[in-house]
């Protein structure tokens, strides 16, 4: 009689446990998902700031035959072709 109820108690324990156990698991699934989304966002971040690079230095690449034309213009500017004397 005593094993019975000791084995009853031993089966309501596992279950009560199995039961908590499963709850933290229901808890810890939202925090994988928030976990999920945020790795996504960095790797986005990373695909993004490699873009601003290239563009950077894409920009930087244009930006110099600018440059030089500018002041080929300025320098032209002093010496104009028409005589106002």
């Amino acid at each position: 009689m005593v094993l019975w109820i000791v084995i009853g108690a031993v089966v309501l324990g596992v279950l009560i446990l199995g039961a908590s156990l499963a709850s933290l698991a229901g808890r810890f699934r939202p925090l994988d998902r928030a976990g999920r989304r945020l790795r996504l966002r960095a790797d986005e971040a990373q695909r993004l700031q490699a873009k601003l690079a290239v563009t950077q230095e894409r920009m930087e690449a244009l930006q110099e035959p600018l440059a030089e034309a500018a002041a080929r213009a300025e320098g032209l500017r002093g010496t104009s072709p028409v005589d106002d004397g």
